[in-house]
């Protein structure tokens, strides 16, 4: 009978026991459920609870003034275009400036703070970091950003209700007036260009597009190479744009070097057309100002580099570069030795026959001899200088019938002048004539 009696007293134990425990893990839960965070827990988990700080009609947004480290700007809406200062001188990025205007309309932050806070020091706004005056068509709107919490975030103002905003929200109006300003400068198609000119430290040089040939038209008239002006210009051209923007309305412009008188000058075939003025170069940039403007700026050298060169840069670089298939053979005299060399080739269909003054060669040794003939390189035009004592003449017999004529005369130490009828007169490499004489001769 005791012994029954200590069963059933354990059993309530064990039934109380049980019971405890189940309406401590219902009151577990309970809390679990309706606990809520502290704002310090939310911010070390990470969350957070997106508040609308400001939100208005971008379409009443007339402009904002922007007060930062880098001074004060102000950005305004003009039609579908922005102003920067009331100057139209200012090329400005219109998408860089839409965005901020659609920021400025739609402020979320990750906390409200303080609602018409009266004391902005202990928030570090009575000294802010950036300020910006929305100008609205019904009203003004201050914004401004103050000091930084530990988690990076900022405390941001919209007039004097005070915010926790995101760090990129609170650098909106941290950047200088240049990040707004475009810096693409040419409104030219440089894959269209059908006209340049520039001037550097060489030639001023006029290159100007005939169907699918370029012609230098000066310093003097002949057939441009595609290849070099591809090269040195073409694919250049497009890379110009602004680099820094060094001072607006400038009144002296001459310490930027623009009395040097360097410019480029480009024409597209939809008839637009621009002059970009080349001051001194600075670092890896040249200073540059535009035709009617005094705002100067930096762009890439390597973009203008071409304007210091001369105006046989843009030829194939030899004297008279004639194709093979284009002659019937040629005649070259050695004038001091009083010797002709007559090489022909004679074509039955798709058979040629070479010779040398009558005798038949093969056709490699007959076509080392005109490769060394050809290759004499140019390094300028003459323009005008007169040779002295005739050494060496070059007859093409062309396909057509007529005859090509290249006359070389000495002019200075390793130097000749080359006059090349019909086509103009150049400074040629001596030793190449040599190598010439020297080929037909063995």
């Amino acid at each position: 009978m005791a012994q029954k009696e200590e069963l059933m007293i354990t059993g309530k134990k064990t039934i109380i026991a049980l019971v405890a425990v189940v309406l401590v893990l219902c009151a577990g839960i309970y809390f679990a459920l309706t606990f809520n965070k502290t704002d310090d827990e939310t911010e070390n988990t990470g969350e957070s609870n997106i508040v609308t700080a400001f939100e208005k009609d971008v379409s009443l947004l007339e402009s904002v003034e922007i007060t930062n480290e880098n001074g004060t700007f102000t950005l305004e809406k003009s039609g579908h275009e922005y102003i920067a200062n009331g100057d139209k001188g200012i090329e400005i990025s219109k998408t860089r400036v839409s965005f901020l205007f659609d920021e400025i309309c739609s402020v979320t932050a990750e906390k409200e703070v303080e609602k018409n806070a009266e004391d902005l020091s202990k928030y570090s706004l009575n000294t802010p970091k950036c300020t910006a005056v929305a100008h609205f068509s019904d009203g003004d709107v201050t914004f401004k950003t103050g000091g930084q919490t530990s988690a990076g975030s900022y405390f941001f103002s919209v007039d004097s209700d005070v915010y926790i905003v995101s760090t990129s929200k609170g650098e909106l109006f941290a950047n200088p007036l240049s990040y707004y300003r475009n810096t693409k400068i040419l409104n030219v198609d440089t894959e269209k260009l059908t006209h340049i000119a520039f001037s550097g430290d060489n030639d001023t040089v006029t290159l100007v597009k005939n169907g699918e040939e370029w012609k230098i038209t000066s310093p003097v008239n002949a057939d441009a190479y595609l290849g070099s002006v591809s090269e040195n210009i073409l694919a250049k051209a497009g890379n110009i744009s602004i680099a820094d923007f060094v001072e607006d309305n400038a009144e002296d412009t001459a310490k930027y070097g623009f009395s040097s008188g360097k410019y480029v000058y480009f024409e597209d075939s939809d008839g637009k057309k621009q002059k970009i003025f080349v001051g001194a170069k600075n670092g890896e940039n040249y200073y540059i100002m535009t035709e009617n403007s005094k705002n100067v700026y930096t762009a890439p050298y390597d973009s203008l580099s071409y304007i210091n060169l001369k105006a046989v840069n843009f030829t194939d670089g030899f004297v008279c570069l004639t194709n093979i298939k284009d002659i019937t053979g040629l005649d070259i005299t050695d004038v001091k030795n009083g010797k002709t060399y007559k090489l022909t080739i004679e074509r039955n269909g798709d058979n040629e026959t070479y010779k040398k003054d009558g005798v038949e060669v093969t056709s490699e040794k007959f076509k080392d001899m005109y490769q060394k003939i050809i290759a004499v390189k140019s390094d300028d035009f003459a323009f005008g200088r007169n040779g002295n004592e005739k050494i060496c003449e070059i007859v093409y017999h062309m396909n057509g019938g007529s005859d090509l004529r290249v006359e070389f005369f000495t002019l200075e130490p390793r130097r000749l002048l080359a006059r090349v009828s019909g086509k103009g007169e150049y400074i040629a490499v001596s030793d190449d004539v040599d190598s010439a004489l020297a080929a037909v001769k063995q």
